[in-house]
Order: C-alpha cells, then structure tokens, then sequence
C-alpha cells in the first residue's frame, strides 16, 4: 500500500539525494535533522508555557509524518496512547512493569513485522521513535511510582522528611513526579522533535523545566553547540563510503592472510562507528543549542555520546559509559537499579547486570546478532571487573561535566554583576588570604633550605612508574578497542549465516580470547584469594564483595 504522504516526501527529497548522492533515507534524515536545529533556535527564544508545548507537538508531528509516513505515524500513537491512559488511570503508576511490558511486546511485534518484510536490510522505519518511546512511557511510569512513594513516606512519618532517603539514587528523587501529566503535556514531550527519533530521551521533570524557565539558556551553550556541530558535520565522511560486512564471503578476501583479515574487520568497525557519532553529535547540539538538556550545573543529559573518551578509554566500562549514553541512562535507572538487592550487602545482586544486558539485547530487535553482541558485552564487562580488581588503577578520575566549567564562569560572572556589595568585602578577603600566603611561602622556603636525602632515586623511581603506566594504559587500550572491534563485528553482521562466516574466517579467534581471559582471570582471582595456613576464620570472611560495574 502506497503510503501517500510518504510519496510527496520522496518527489521533495529526490532533489537532496541527485546533490549529495545519499540514500532516500539518510538524506530524508539529514534534511529532518535540518527542522530540528530550526526548532532548537526558535524554542529558547518562544514564551515559556502553553506556546512551547504545542511548537514542540506541532514540529514533532511534522518530522513523524515526513520521515516515516502517515501508516507508521499511526503504530506510534497505537503505544502511546494505550500507554499514557494506563499510567493517567493508576495502573502505570502502582505497576510501572506493565508499561514496561506492555511497550516492549508492542515493540517486538512491530520489529516481527520488519523482521518478516525487510529481512537483514537497514532502513530508517518507525521502530526509531519506538524504542525511545519505551523509555520515556517506562521512566514516566516508574517517576511517578517514584513520586508516591516518597509522598507516602512522608505520610507515614507525619510531615517530617525522613532522615533516610527513601529512594535509591539521587537521580530517582531528581525526577521523581507527584502528579501525571495532562495528555497534551504528555504528547508534546513525546513528539519533542529533537529526541524523536534518535534520543537521547529526556526525562519528563527536564522537559518541563525546560519549558517553564522564563529566562533564556546561558549564552556558554553556543560553544559547546558548535563544538557537537563540527564533530557531526566531520563524521558525516561515513556516508561517502559506507562499509558492510557482506565481503567476508568473498573469495579475494579469505584468501588472504588472517592478520590481514583482522585487521580489516577491525578498522571497518571502527570506521562503522562514525555512523553513529554522526547522528549522536547532531542530535547532541540541537540539545544544546534548545537548552533542553541543561541539569543547573551541566549539559550532561543533553549528550548521547562522548566521542573522544570512549575512543581514548583504557577500559571496557568506560568505553560503555560513554556510548548512547541515553539509552545507558534508561538502563541503569529503570531496569538495573530497579532489580532485587543482596540483604547482606545492600547491593543491586550481581545477575542484574547480565539481565540488563539481555533487555538491551531484546530492545534493540529480533536478530540474532543483537543477543549475541550484548552477551558478548556482558562477558567483556567480567573481563573488566576481574581484571581492574586484581590490578587496580591507583589515580582514576572521573571525566568532569560536559559544560561544566563554561557553565560556572557564566554563572560567577551573573551573580558578580547581580551582587555589586559583596566587591569590598571580597578584596578584603583577598588581602588577608594573600597576606597569609606570603608567611605560608616564607615559611616553606625555610624549610626548603634544609638538606633532602635520596632525590636522585626518588626522581629514577619515578620516571620508571610513568613508564610502567604509560605501557600499562596503551595496552589496556588496545586491549578494549579490540575486545569492543570484536563485539561490533557481531552486531554488524546482524543474520546468523553472516555472524558464522565472519568468525570462520577469523578462526573465532575473538570468542577464543575472551573465555581464555575470564579463565585466566577468575583462576589469579581464586589463587589470590585463597587463605594461608597462618590465617584464621575472621580473616577469611573480611574479603571484600566486589560490587557490581
């Protein structure tokens, strides 16, 4: 059945493809994408309240019926509809699993249908929007499960805020909400132009700050938009020349080499990444630059991907922290920390992080390549926590804030020009503390005097521990980049005939490597765990639980 706004579109698009040579979807994608940064210059400059919830509806509905048509628009109100008259009706909010297994199954069964109709063929179709759907129906149904529950704590101990928080993580009661939202706030949230298709999706308490803050976002945002702007434009150079996998089977290709054949793999998966980099960057800016993504201290929730730390991270966690960091925030919110805890330790139990896996795996369809690449992760995470427990990073930072600094120097300059009293008292300040620097330095500089003993090895001992870390981090490097290489091969080869043939002529070498590590692992783990003779009970039981990545 010829869908008929889709037919006008592709008339409109041709012009787009004949200059770029794109495909029919990528280039209806980019020129959406184009909507989206017009939507995210206007949105900040709109009146707070009812005229940027019906913008947000009115352009979302647009880039809905032109990047996919007025048939699939439909299957995308079929789940949120049913979706927010349960949560609307109690239902949602007592049982928030409901919504969750209500949207997955709506899900699967629309991925049955690709499944059946474009087998192992990628185009843009409406289970897009859906998958992020789930997110958003799910966290709104958990938010407000969330909402009454701290509600009823309070209840319970007559007004007072009780001194334990009664939720799990600070980002729970960050969001947490005590009314459902009307159905036009809802759709307009759902319909949000910029995270329609490609997330990350917002939670709806962001939303809703975003859209009744009368001020307009700091002016710092402009940097950190053409910073996200230029990375996507950049990765963009994947689309002159798109890989696939399909080559594996050619004859000219296994006969060459196995370093060879590795080799090539590898550097095609990393070359299949700017794919996603592209897409995330954009999205990523136009988030920035509508200031939807903005949390009071940074642009943290607005960002999907974090290029340049998970192409330098030194371990596999952090290479995963840092890739669709949307949809690593839904997992970790609403299906990790939602599962049962140990009663001894307090903790999420440990078979909670391979589930969290697995629903990824299911989220993301029905191919076979999906449910063997998140296994593979799952396995690859092992590595990670085997390894790091044995032999630990002693300085490991974590990366600041994305804005951050830009943020709180915009901020400092605000309240400096808002707060003209407060200058003489802070030079005051300055002089005391400036005054009190100079005796601290004449202070030191005669203690500096007195004669130091063993400078020349302290200096050669550590020269020799930058070395050691330098190697160590290059290798772990490696180590990761080609452990992750490996798992994406699995999700790019998608079909199970083209899974097999790529690990044939590989030799399953990647599969080999990751059991021998978790083998090799797990024993030095045992080994050095084991009890001396010399030691007692008491001792045996005060090994620290490792707690889960």
């Amino acid at each position: 059945m010829i869908d008929p706004i889709s037919a006008v579109v592709d008339r409109f698009i041709l012009p787009v493809q004949n200059i770029t040579g794109f495909s029919k979807d990528i280039s209806k994608t980019f020129v959406s994408y184009l909507f989206a940064f017009c939507f995210a210059y206007l949105w900040p400059k709109l009146p707070y309240g009812f005229s940027r919830r019906a913008f947000s509806l009115v352009v979302g509905l647009f880039l809905l019926l032109m990047t996919y048509g007025l048939y699939a628009s439909f299957t995308f109100f079929g789940m949120i509809i049913p979706s927010y008259i349960l949560i609307s009706h109690g239902i949602g909010q007592k049982k928030p699993l409901i919504i969750f297994g209500f949207t997955m199954v709506y899900l699967l069964a629309v991925f049955a249908y690709y499944y059946r109709t474009a087998y192992g063929i990628w185009q843009m179709d409406i289970t897009s929007p859906l998958m992020i759907a789930v997110q958003k129906c799910t966290s709104l149904a958990w938010n407000l499960f969330d909402g009454k529950k701290q509600t009823d704590a309070l209840l319970a101990n007559n007004g007072i805020k009780p001194t334990k928080p009664v939720l799990r993580t600070s980002h729970q009661r960050r969001v947490a909400l005590n009314e459902c939202p009307s159905l036009f706030g809802f759709v307009s949230w759902m319909m949000f132009p910029i995270s329609l298709s490609v997330g990350p999706a917002t939670e709806y308490a962001m939303f809703e700050s975003s859209i009744e803050i009368k001020e307009a976002p700091l002016r710092s945002r402009y940097k950190l938009f053409w910073k996200q702007l230029v990375l996507g434009a950049i990765f963009m150079v994947y689309f002159v020349h798109p890989v696939d996998v399909g080559f594996v089977f050619d004859k000219e290709f296994i006969s060459q080499p196995f370093w060879r054949r590795v080799l090539k793999l590898h550097i095609c998966m990393s070359w299949t990444r700017l794919r996603y980099y592209s897409a995330w960057c954009l999205t990523n800016a136009a988030m920035i630059l509508a200031g939807a993504g903005f949390d009071g201290n940074s642009w943290e929730n607005a960002m999907n991907v974090f290029v340049f730390r998970l192409e330098f991270a030194r371990r596999p966690k952090a290479f995963i922290a840092n890739w669709n960091c949307g949809t690593q925030r839904f997992l970790k919110y609403y299906i990790y920390v939602r599962g049962p805890t140990d009663p001894k330790t307090g903790l999420v139990h440990p078979f909670m992080q391979y589930v969290t896996f697995i629903v990824s795996g299911i989220w993301h369809g029905w191919y076979a390549g999906y449910l063997l690449h998140f296994t593979i992760l799952f396995l690859i995470n092992v590595i990670d926590r085997l390894y790091f427990a044995l032999f630990p990073i002693k300085y490991e930072e974590r990366p600041a804030l994305y804005g951050y600094e830009e943020t709180q120097r915009e901020l400092r300059e605000i309240e400096n020009k808002n707060i003209k009293e407060k200058h003489t008292t802070e030079k005051k300040d300055e002089k005391l503390e400036s005054n009190s620097m100079k005796q601290k330095q004449t202070s030191s500089m005669s203690d500096d005097k007195k004669p130091v003993v063993g400078n020349s090895t302290t200096t050669c001992s550590s020269d020799e521990n930058i070395k050691t870390d330098l190697l160590r981090t290059v290798f772990e490097w490696v180590v990761t980049q080609v452990l992750f290489n490996y798992a994406a091969i699995v999700m790019a080869a998608l079909v199970w005939p083209t899974i097999v043939q790529a690990n044939k002529v590989i030799n399953w070498w990647g599969l080999k490597t990751i059991v021998a590590l978790i083998v090799i692992l797990q024993l030095m783990t045992i080994f050095k765990k084991k009890p001396s003779k010399t030691s007692s009970k008491k001792d045996d039981s005060s090994f620290p639980i490792s707690s889960p990545q």
